[in-house]
C-alpha cells in the first residue's frame, strides 16, 4: 500500500472497526467531543457496523457532538484511503485488532488506549514514533494525545512514508514465510 498524505496538513481523525461494546467507541465520541470544541474544523469519521451502532448515534445526538460522519462499513480500499489522507491519526478506544497495520500501511499514525487486552499486532507499535497511548477510558487523556497529533499534523507527510515502509517490512509476505520457515527449522 502505498502512504496518503501529499497534501494540506490533515485535520480529522478516524476509526475503522465493529461498534461493539469491547471497541470503546464511546470513549471517543466523549474525546472528540472535547476536542472539537477547540477544534470546530476537525471531522471525526467512524467507519464500520455493530450491535453499538444505533446507541453511540444516539451519544453524538444526545450530546450535541458537531463533525461526526458514521460511514458504515467500506470494503473499498480507495475509497477508505480517501478518508484516510484527511486523518492525523487513527484511533483505538478499546482493545487493537488488525486496523492498527491498515493505519500504518497507509502512514497513518494510531492512539490506542493503554491497558486493554490488545491482539498480537500491537507488537508492530513504536510509543512516539508510529503511535502513542492514553490512559484507558478517560476521554480527557484520549483528547490530550489527540491534541498532541494534531499540533504535528504539518509533519506527518515526513512520517507517513517511514510508518508505512516499517509495516511494510514487518508485514509483508516475504518476512512472514521467512518466520514460518525459520519457526519450523526451530
Amino acid at each position: 500500500m502505498v502512504p496518503c498524505r501529499g497534501r494540506v496538513a490533515p485535520t480529522d481523525f478516524i476509526y475503522v472497526g465493529r461498534l461493539v461494546a469491547s471497541k470503546k467507541v464511546d470513549i471517543l465520541l466523549h474525546a472528540f467531543r472535547l476536542f472539537v470544541a477547540v477544534h470546530p474544523e476537525s471531522q471525526l469519521h467512524i467507519v464500520g457496523t455493530g450491535d453499538q451502532y444505533a446507541m453511540l448515534q444516539g451519544v453524538v445526538r444526545d450530546h450535541s457532538i458537531p463533525g461526526v460522519t458514521f460511514h458504515g462499513h467500506i470494503a473499498e480500499l480507495n475509497d477508505l484511503r480517501a478518508i484516510y489522507d484527511t486523518c492525523v491519526a487513527s484511533v483505538s478506544p478499546g482493545y487493537v485488532g488488525l486496523s492498527v497495520t491498515q493505519s500504518f500501511s497507509l502512514g497513518v499514525p494510531m492512539i490506542i488506549s493503554r491497558n486493554e487486552p490488545h491482539s498480537p499486532e500491537i507488537e508492530c507499535v513504536v510509543d512516539g514514533v508510529n503511535a502513542s497511548f492514553f490512559e484507558t477510558d478517560a476521554p480527557a487523556s484520549l483528547c490530550g494525545e489527540m491534541e498532541s497529533w494534531y499540533g504535528r499534523a504539518g509533519q506527518h507527510d515526513d512520517r507517513a512514508a517511514a510508518i508505512a515502509a516499517d509495516c511494510k517490512n514487518r508485514y509483508s509476505v516475504e518476512r512472514m514465510v521467512a518466520g514460518f520457515v525459520e519457526a519450523v527449522n526451530a
